[in-house]
């Protein structure tokens, strides 16, 4: 919608992280630069200093941050994780000072994963950009996928670009899904 009252396939948001540029391809879809990852245990941040690849925790998860941290499990088969009981537990697990949005992956092949998410402080979503890009970028450093991934959610499927290095792109459509006016309160 910004886009289009601005008359403009480009804009840049400022968020805590910086700013985030926006683009809309011919397609219609828009692109998203989020930034780089964050690896570091203290840039999770973590509670104490810890390889972010393998968490000490069963299962094995990797963590990063896109501004928000995010703790990714990869499991080989969805349809057999509670979501609600395992995600909550690990939201507010101590080894995350700021709780975590945790993201359970069954990858299907190098290009295409299923994801489900647990947001921290919201539940299960249909889907979430920074989760899909924080579980791409735990697959991409675990060697299980490639730099181009199409995340299948509940909620539709977007694409996530990382080369490793530089900053993750996330690219799917949009759609408004409300309008309304904001008014002082009297």
């Amino acid at each position: 919608m910004l886009m289009e009252q601005a008359h403009t396939a480009r804009v840049s948001l400022r968020t805590e992280r910086g700013l985030l540029t926006c683009e809309r391809a011919s397609s219609g879809d828009i692109t998203v630069a989020m930034g780089k990852p964050l690896l570091g245990w203290a840039d999770v941040p973590l509670a104490r200093e810890l390889d972010t690849l393998a968490l000490p925790l069963a299962g094995s998860p990797a963590a990063c941050s896109m501004g928000n941290p995010h703790c990714t499990y990869f499991v080989d088969d969805l349809s057999g994780v509670d979501i609600a009981a395992l995600g909550s537990a690990i939201e507010a697990h101590a080894l995350f000072p700021h709780k975590t949005n945790v993201h359970f992956v069954q990858v299907i092949s190098r290009q295409h994963i299923r994801l489900r998410i647990w947001e921290r402080g919201g539940g299960i979503p249909l889907g979430s950009g920074s989760c899909s890009c924080g579980a791409v970028v735990n697959g991409i450093r675990r060697g299980l996928l490639d730099h181009s991934v199409a995340v299948e959610c509940d909620g539709g499927t977007v694409t996530v670009e990382w080369d490793g290095t530089g900053p993750v792109f996330l690219t799917g459509p949009v759609t408004r899904s409300f309008s309304g006016m904001l008014t002082a309160a009297i």
